[in-house]
């Protein structure tokens, strides 16, 4: 079996491989191209019709296997896929695609397959719609940056088709691995910079084959041994279509705009709106859907207690990932079709931040922000809870621990984010979290633990939880609140270290504190027109070290020598304490080397008194 799997997956890279060139020169012999438009992404003309590789090779991967698909699942497909070439090349009615997507949601019903097949069928039958048009559409979304629609389905098949060998389904293993290997094959044409766009043929065709491979496999007899990694497993491996397309609608909601209009308002458009280059946010979003694979499979080979910790620390991490790339202003400019100006203002764009905090302090209160907070502590102390006990277990994880777990969670969740409220941790900001939110977020845990013990034995009786596993429990807690409190602070700054202001480049004069307050403010303030390449500090022994993504070059004798290498204009000067001949040499030394010198004063002048006044407002 898995000789006949590596021979799908490798016939599918190789057939796709040699039949997307000769799509290629089709779609510019036919005209078959994507032109660059204010709400796309690419900026040449570039070759559609990559689905026809698609189809193709994942065809001739199954007719090597000697594999055909379920009669529901080849109909479904190819009507996508059909559906998808037609409104690429003549561009369909919204509502004629959506009745298409729904004649192929129906069909695994008519063959009797449905997701979650132990629920009610009035429950299971509008489910499985949602999953199949869902799931097909989210893939659809996705295909907004070159290499990620099909590297995220890759991965997907990939771990769909494992799931499918660990319950015994080898005819879904091998749909799966053959359409692992057409995206595989896609891949070599598609990473930017992209030569062949796969259009809606593709994407179309990825996702509905990807909804109905799960289908297949919650189907499956040998299944319903574990039917609860069979329901997770498709919704964790597809979490990053399906985080997308959550995201991109609540945001356009609250700013008021049309769910159904194109833009460039995506994750992965944030995520480079916010610094990252188009590699780096497609490496990074595979690398996400790989992680929610790789959590997916665990359900199949860990106990239940040990997936949910995975699920809880995941689940934290994508929360997190939401509330940062939701600050990302990607309305600023215009980037709607609808017949306004490509790059004008738009007048509601200052309007998005105001309009999520209110929406959620219409839905919690005042305390939003501390409320958001506590939701995500509490998916952390019932994770640290269960993994502790999973770690100090002498004698095995009984079902009588885990009965005690189960009993115990409510009252450790509710002591220990009364703790975290009593001592500040829902009222700091997080972006500037160090040492003392580091020391206030374990003096909390202390006090959460002590009060946990207490609580806990008052309830349970004396002896009801071990201090060991007491122990434990702190310090994962303490571990997994500083990593996601300081994690806002480290992804913000590892964002604004990739950022390219594309400005005059500068040398910075000093890599101490003030230093670093000047590099967090030129990459926070690109306007300011400076493109930071590195330090020049006088102590000898920060040669060669790193500071916030850039490194210390050199000192004052190394400045002529360095401005010319990295074509540097301009030196700044951010050290606040020099003596006047220090200042004097720096200045002396900038002039030789032909490069503008300016220097850094932090003033606090005086307001004008007539408050509201033309002149105030000018000053």
């Amino acid at each position: 079996m898995m000789f006949v799997l590596l021979a799908t997956l490798l016939t599918g890279a190789v057939a796709t491989a040699a039949l997307i060139p000769l799509v290629i020169r089709l779609a510019h012999r036919r005209g078959w191209l994507a032109y660059p438009r204010a709400d796309r992404w690419h900026h040449t003309p570039t070759a559609l019709m990559g689905g026809l590789g698609l189809f193709g090779g994942t065809v001739a991967a199954l007719f090597v296997a000697g594999q055909a698909p379920a009669w529901w699942l080849a109909a479904g497909a190819t009507l996508m896929f059909a559906t998808g070439v037609v409104d690429d090349r003549w561009t369909l009615n919204p509502v004629a695609k959506l009745l298409a997507q729904v004649a192929a949601a129906a069909l695994p019903l008519v063959a009797g397959v449905h997701f979650g097949d132990a629920l009610p069928v009035f429950v299971s039958i509008p489910l499985t719609f949602l999953w199949v048009i869902g799931v097909t559409n989210a893939v659809n979304l996705i295909d907004g940056m070159d290499g990620l629609a099909a590297g995220i389905a890759g991965i997907a098949a990939g771990v769909l088709g494992a799931a499918a060998l660990l319950v015994g389904d080898g005819s879904t293993a091998t749909l799966a691995f053959g359409l692992a290997g057409a995206c595989v094959g896609f891949l070599f044409y598609n990473v930017k910079p992209a030569r062949i766009f796969m259009g809606d043929g593709g994407s179309l065709f990825l996702g509905y084959t990807l909804a109905a491979v799960a289908l297949t496999l919650q189907d499956q007899p040998t299944a319903r041994v574990d039917r609860l990694a069979i329901l997770l497993v498709p919704i964790a491996v597809l979490a990053v279509p399906i985080f997308d397309t959550t995201l991109v609608t609540l945001m356009r909601v609250l700013n008021g705009r049309r769910v159904t209009q194109g833009g460039t308002d995506h994750l992965m458009h944030r995520l480079v709106f916010l610094g990252l280059s188009e590699r780096r946010t497609v490496a990074f979003l595979w690398a996400v859907g790989l992680v929610c694979g790789l959590v997916a499979l665990s359900t199949f080979v860990l106990a239940l207690p040990v997936v949910l910790t995975l699920a809880a620390g995941l689940i934290t991490a994508l929360y997190g990932l939401a509330t940062f790339v939701s600050g990302a202003d990607v309305y600023a400019r215009r980037t709607s079709t609808d017949g306004e100006e490509a790059g004008a203002p738009d007048a509601e764009a200052g309007t998005l931040r105001s309009r999520v905090g209110g929406f959620l302090s219409a839905v919690m209160g005042r305390e939003w922000r501390a409320i958001s907070g506590m939701l995500g502590d509490l998916v952390l102390v019932a994770a640290a809870f269960h993994a502790a006990h999973l770690l100090h277990g002498e004698h095995g994880v009984t079902e009588q621990k885990l009965a005690f777990v189960g009993a115990a969670l409510p009252f450790v969740m509710v002591t220990k984010i009364a703790a975290f409220y009593a001592l500040g941790l829902y009222r700091g900001i997080w972006r500037y979290a160090g040492t003392p939110e580091l020391a206030r977020i374990a003096a909390a845990n202390v006090l959460a633990s002590l009060a946990v013990f207490g609580v806990v034995t008052a309830v349970f009786g004396a002896g009801a939880v071990s201090p060991a596993v007491l122990l434990i429990d702190g310090m994962i807690a303490s571990i997994a609140a500083a990593a996601v409190r300081l994690g806002v602070r480290g992804a913000h700054h590892a964002v604004l270290a990739q950022r390219h202001t594309g400005g005059e480049r500068v040398l910075l004069y000093g890599a101490g504190d003030a230093g670093l307050l000047s590099l967090r403010e030129l990459r926070q303030n690109p306007d300011a027109g400076f493109s930071p390449v590195g330090f020049l500090d006088d102590d000898p022994l920060k040669r060669g070290m790193m500071a916030q993504g850039l490194h210390v070059l050199g000192g004052l004798t190394d400045l002529a020598r360095l401005c010319e290498a990295h074509r540097v204009r301009v030196v700044l000067v951010t050290a606040s304490r020099m003596t006047a001949a220090r200042r004097r040499q720096i200045f002396d030394a900038c002039e030789a080397a032909g490069v503008e010198c300016r220097g850094r004063a932090l003033t606090f002048d005086p307001l004008a008194r007539a408050a509201g006044s033309e002149e105030a407002v000018a000053a």
